[in-house]
């Protein structure tokens, strides 16, 4: 603050600066979550007060809707709906499998449940999230069900992590089932797989460090996007860092474990993505384009 009275003059000093730095450190998370202060409260000294009082309220009414989220997916995850519901369309698959590729038994199980399990399993992610977004950007629905953008984006989020994990426990499933190549069992190919993988998941890491949650979870739906779309590392790499980086860890998984069906199951992941990514992308382009224009509009009628 620039006030040297005295030890105990400078200690208020440093406290004060201390609490100011808090207060500034608060309101850009509040701006990474989309909650904001008005700038009467911004310049004024109950700022702490309202910044703190904002960020607590919406971070508990997140929490309880992530709560309760996975609190009901769990639910649904231990029942046996869920297993009837996917091998509703997971049997007929196999079924279809069987009768249309080539016996292979040495590398490939068409007619092993698993397997298709796994290959239904791989659409629902990138139909929830789009569905999910298109419902809030079309209806609000979500967000005057949960009061609140922030919090309709962690219910999301939560939804979208479960269907994703249910998704890779399947995989998982799916190779330990089906059979192995012993051409895929050799040092070059592991070598090769651990390089993969640690490039994958730093792809993936990184690019939810950098859109944060509120980016990776349908944040621009709900009307909540950053300043400018990111094009940091590992954005400057690939277009779609996070599916990029998921298809190469579940390919590095396969070949880890010598399994042909794993393969195959993350390029159908690797295009599962690819087609999300149709619908995805021209929308966030054109949000982008639109707040870009209006950011300038605004800058235009200061000057």
């Amino acid at each position: 603050m620039g006030i040297f009275l005295g030890k105990k003059d400078s200690q208020i000093s440093v406290d004060l600066d201390s609490r100011i730095h808090d207060a500034f450190r608060a309101e850009r998370m509040l701006r990474h979550f989309g909650l904001r202060c008005t700038s009467s409260e911004a310049r004024s000294r109950p700022r702490l007060r309202v910044v703190n009082r904002a960020l607590r309220a919406g971070m508990e009414s997140a929490m309880r809707a992530l709560h309760a989220a996975s609190g009901a997916l769990h639910s649904a995850a231990a029942s046996p709906t869920l297993t009837r519901a996917l091998d509703a369309a997971a049997v007929p698959l196999s079924r279809a499998l069987q009768a249309t590729l080539p016996s292979a038994p040495a590398l490939l199980d068409a007619s092993d449940v698993a397997l298709s399990r796994a290959i239904v399993a791989t659409v629902v992610p990138p139909l929830v999230w789009n569905g999910l977004g298109r419902l809030e950007l079309h209806t609000r629905a979500i967000s005057k069900l949960t009061r609140r953008p922030l919090v309709g984006v962690y219910a999301c989020g939560a939804v979208i992590a479960a269907v994703s994990v249910l998704r890779s426990a399947l995989f998982a499933a799916a190779m330990r089932s089906q059979p192995r190549a012993e051409m895929l069992d050799a040092p070059l190919v592991h070598a090769a797989a651990g390089a993969l993988g640690v490039f994958g998941a730093a792809l993936f890491v990184g690019a939810y460090c950098r859109l944060g949650i509120v980016g990776t979870y349908l944040g621009d739906y709900f009307g909540l996007l950053r300043e400018d779309r990111v094009a940091e590392f590992p954005f400057s790499v690939v277009d779609n860092p996070m599916y990029d980086g998921s298809s190469m860890v579940h390919l590095a998984e396969a070949l880890l474990y010598a399994s042909p069906a794993g393969v195959l199951l993350a390029a159908w992941l690797f295009f599962c993505y690819r087609v999300g990514c149709i619908f995805e992308e021209p929308f966030t382009a054109r949000m982008y384009a639109e707040r870009g224009v209006s950011a300038q509009e605004q800058r235009d009628k200061r000057e």
